[in-house]
């Protein structure tokens, strides 16, 4: 029997990369980016207009 998974809140962690990123650091998790990555994430982010997927890592790094 399979178990039906029905989540309380959509985007509990968040849309975004940067978001998940903040959210997972809050809540005491390693949250895969570093401090310097995650600014750059919400720099690419507002910039591109992203509300509703993650950015790769390769593009995050290529911020200047």
């Amino acid at each position: 029997m399979a178990a039906v998974v029905i989540p309380d809140r959509p985007f509990k962690m968040g849309k975004t990369r940067s978001e998940h990123a903040r959210n997972l650091r809050s809540e005491g998790w390693s949250a895969g980016l570093t401090v310097e990555q995650e600014d750059k994430c919400r720099f690419l982010e507002r910039k591109l207009g992203v509300t509703n997927r993650f950015l790769k890592l390769n593009d995050i790094d290529k911020v200047r």
